[in-house]
């Protein structure tokens, strides 16, 4: 942060000798304002500090340069040397500025184009802060959107961003293949709630949510403002939520309930994927037992207030939302097993296709 104060004062400098001086000014400042935009530090996972966000760390990875973050002062100043003798030095200054700006060029394209927007913004959500610059430079190299759509798939299945590129090369990996296939069959499983690898439940209902607005061409809503107008990631506030609820089965049925001897009969669960969507976990808890009916009452009248009067936040889950509005659920409750079933098969039917499993 200090670091990029010293390198726009020390570049500043720089244009005063310089013809064109005042064009490279207005241009960085149109860079700085871009970066310090809200939703572009929410998207990127910058903070208002970063007055480049990543502009000046990539360009100074991708250059080999030396860049460290780092509070303490003596790594700062050997940082900004480094850069300073690479970047402002008269020699380089219009090959090295014009690198960056190529490089602002291609961040802002990621922002504005759907798919972009909806593949990276998954993974920088979901991935830790560590990996996120690798994601980045990958999506900044020009591919095909298939390849972007596989390199999130392969990275949401616990791949490395080497492997993930690997396998899109088209190099086989024995590591690779089985972290996919134990990815894959984990859903198939008949229980994925409440189970050491609930994350991989998370990650892939997100990412039916993500893809559910991809597929409407929208650029998918990963983040809300709550009371105080700040931007919060839905990510953060992850939960999985059970359409028909679990509340609702008793080892024989009746009064409203779901017997679990219909459910053993149908060789189904209520907590395996065909019953599982993402929701934020404040309309989950607002939820509680209610059937699918009252949920997709609750979910489409948009006039409508919880008994505690506070929003409804999972609007823009479209893959949940369509969850709880199909009709089937409001067939004779013994049938709930079998509507359970034919969900699980469709679901998972997806899911193999996105992973290139074909029958």
């Amino acid at each position: 942060r200090i670091l990029e104060a010293q390198i726009a004062d020390a570049t500043a400098r720089e244009w005063k000798i310089n013809a064109s001086r005042s064009r490279l000014a207005r241009e960085w400042d149109k860079w700085v304002y871009w970066w310090m935009r809200p939703e572009v530090r929410s998207f990127y996972h910058t903070s208002s500090n970063d007055m480049t966000g990543w502009l000046i760390p990539l360009f100074c990875k991708m250059d080999g340069i030396m860049y460290d973050s780092s509070p303490k002062v003596e790594i700062r100043n050997q940082s900004f040397n480094a850069f300073s003798e690479h970047f402002l030095t008269s020699s380089v200054l219009n090959t090295s500025y014009e690198s960056i700006r190529r490089l602002q060029k291609r961040m802002e394209d990621l922002y504005e184009n759907t798919t972009t927007y909806n593949l990276l913004g998954f993974l920088l959500d979901i991935l830790t802060a560590s990996e996120r610059a690798d994601v980045i430079k990958y999506f900044l190299d020009k591919r095909s959107n298939e390849d972007y759509l596989k390199y999130a798939l392969f990275r949401m299945a616990t791949l490395t961003h080497n492997q993930a590129k690997e396998r899109i090369e088209g190099k086989t990996d024995d590591d690779a293949y089985k972290s996919i296939s134990n990815f894959v069959k984990f859903f198939e499983e008949e229980e994925i709630y409440d189970v050491p690898n609930q994350e991989w439940s998370n990650r892939y209902l997100f990412f039916c949510n993500v893809m559910a607005a991809e597929e409407r061409n929208a650029k998918f809503e990963f983040w809300y403002h709550d009371e105080n107008g700040k931007l919060i990631h839905y990510w953060t506030k992850k939960s999985i939520e059970h359409i028909w609820p679990k509340s609702k089965v008793s080892p024989n049925g009746g009064n409203g309930n779901v017997s679990r001897i219909l459910l053993n009969e149908s060789e189904v669960s209520e907590h395996m994927l065909g019953n599982l969507v993402f929701l934020h976990t404040l309309d989950n808890t607002r939820f509680k037992d209610k059937t699918p009916t009252v949920k997709r009452q609750r979910y489409f009248d948009l006039r409508s207030q919880d008994e505690d009067g506070k929003r409804f936040y999972s609007r823009g889950m479209l893959h949940t939302m369509a969850a709880f509005g199909g009709e089937e659920w409001e067939k004779d409750i013994d049938m709930v097993p079998q509507i359970i079933k034919k969900r699980h098969t469709n679901e998972i039917k997806i899911l193999r296709n996105r992973y290139g499993f074909t029958e």
